[in-house]
């Protein structure tokens, strides 16, 4: 999502020797200097869609042929092998697709967003399994309406801490710990493996447990929000 343009705005393809018959404006090639600051919607031209070459080109290298090893070495066939990776990677990225869908929308970086949900501060404590309060938040309880200049200030609206976002992390985390499995593999030994990660003869489910509490949480937790006040604050605020 490229916005404001370098300085040589106005040249051309055919300046730089290209005999392109269709000269292309430079304008959309400048580069990125809002960093992680709000980009205004008059400078977003990036679409959606755009992030899948990108991603796709992300993950196509030499070190993803390791995953293809993974399934033989535990007993898998080629099929089920191929059948494994292939759902595990469209599991593990359809969160990370809404996720993407929230920076065209609103020009912004995901991180900065959820201060809406973890506070000013406390986003900063909270960068690891964070995915089902954004969520949630984002399509569910406030469903893309935020007062974005609050995300720049401890004394917005949406404070320093947020009680609810917090809340629900803690509560997800803890119910993660007994379905959890960590194994050292090298000295093929267990290091902590949870009551029910056992009962499920070490299947470590933890992750998607901890996705449903958090979520289901903060859902129930964010009824007591006043989107009708926010509301009226977004609606106060001009383009920036």
């Amino acid at each position: 999502m490229a916005t404001r343009a370098a300085p040589f705005d106005s040249l051309q393809i055919a300046d730089l020797g290209d005999v392109a018959t269709n000269p292309y404006n430079l304008a959309t090639l400048g580069i990125e200097s809002h960093s992680i600051d709000y980009i205004p919607e008059s400078e977003r031209h990036g679409k959606l869609r755009s992030q899948g070459p990108f991603w796709f080109l992300g993950s196509f290298h030499f070190f993803t042929i390791s995953i293809g090893f993974v399934g033989p070495s535990m007993g898998l066939s080629a099929a089920w092998t191929a059948l494994a990776g292939t759902l595990g990677i469209m599991l593990g990225t359809i969160f990370m697709a809404f996720h993407g869908s929230q920076g065209p929308e609103m020009g912004l970086p995901q991180m900065i967003q959820s201060r809406a949900q973890f506070g000013y501060r406390g986003v900063l404590y909270f960068l690891v399994p964070w995915t089902a309060v954004n969520l949630v938040d984002y399509f569910f309880v406030r469903k893309g309406r935020y007062a974005i200049p609050h995300f720049f200030t401890p004394d917005g609206i949406y404070g320093r801490w947020q009680a609810r976002g917090i809340a629900a992390y803690i509560a997800g985390f803890v119910s993660m710990i007994p379905f959890f499995n960590i194994v050292d593999t090298v000295a093929d030994k267990d290091i902590f493996v949870g009551y029910f990660a056992r009962l499920l003869n070490g299947i470590d489910i933890a992750w998607l447990v901890g996705l449903i509490v958090s979520g289901t949480v903060y859902f129930v937790l964010s009824r007591s929000l006043d989107l009708r006040a926010e509301e009226r604050v977004i609606s106060s605020i001009k383009e920036l």
